[in-house]
């Protein structure tokens, strides 16, 4: 009985030997760690300061640009500009107190040809050394009315700009106003495809300067179209007459000046 309460006791002090065994706690950070992550927080914190005031920055030369671009820009203005009864509605603009208008729309009423010239690096209004087309800055004034611009096929190639004049078996006349500005016109002659149909005449087109005869072309109706350069130096009044001849004794047509240029 003895020995097994010496045992017993034995086994309770093992017991509370290593209950109050001291445990290993984990060291805790040293002064100079924390006071290292610190300085990194503060250099993070300047870092963010400097990207802040540089998009501050930004931001008020974009507004300084907008405001600039406001006080400078043009404004639309929704009104007309006429011009001998001709008016133009588009494009018109105001800018620091004056009225702006489009070359183009400029040019369209003056009856003046607009054209760029790369070579020049100038714009031109009016006649150029490359000259303007004739349908651009002239309308007849007296006899028949020519058809301008209009989409037509001459041996089967189609063509925009130009003078499209009527042709029958009594003679027609067109009338230019020149004004003695100019020296040269160049453009190719030929029928209107849709006009001749299977029709059998010879028509032909003459030009007259101020009454004097320029030049005559005579046309079949399957003729390709002719290459024409007319001399209008000092010229007021070109005229162009158009007439045909017909076995069946009725043809009608029309010619197109196509491509006329005038210098």
């Amino acid at each position: 009985m003895k020995k097994t309460f010496v045992s017993l006791a034995a086994t309770a002090l093992l017991l509370i030997s290593f209950t109050f065994v001291p445990q290993t706690t984990k060291a805790a950070p040293s002064t100079a760690t924390l006071q290292k992550q610190v300085d990194d927080l503060k250099k993070q914190v300047n870092t963010k300061d400097k990207e802040i005031k540089s998009l501050k920055g930004q931001i008020t030369t974009k507004n300084g640009e907008i405001a600039s671009l406001k006080k400078n820009a043009a404004t639309p203005i929704n009104a007309k500009l006429t011009y001998q009864n001709q008016s133009k509605t588009n494009s018109l603009l105001t800018y620091k107190g004056k009225t702006y208008a489009q070359l183009d729309t400029v040019g369209g009423l003056l009856r003046l040809g607009v054209s760029y010239v790369k070579k020049d690096n100038t714009w031109y209004m009016g006649e150029n050394s490359n000259g303007v087309y004739m349908s651009d800055i002239l309308s007849t004034y007296v006899g028949g009315s020519a058809t301008i611009d209009s989409n037509t096929t001459m041996a089967g190639v189609a063509y925009k700009k130009g003078q499209e004049y009527d042709i029958f078996s009594d003679t027609y006349k067109y009338a230019y106003n020149l004004q003695g500005k100019y020296t040269t016109i160049k453009g190719l002659l030929g029928y209107n495809d849709d006009s001749i149909d299977d029709d059998d005449f010879t028509g032909t087109v003459s030009f007259y300067g101020d009454g004097k005869f320029i030049k005559s072309y005579t046309m079949k109706t399957r003729d390709l179209p002719t290459s024409v350069t007319l001399s209008v130096k000092g010229v007021k009044k070109l005229e162009v007459k158009t007439s045909l001849k017909s076995i069946a004794g009725y043809e009608y047509g029309s010619v197109k000046f196509a491509n006329a240029k005038i210098y």
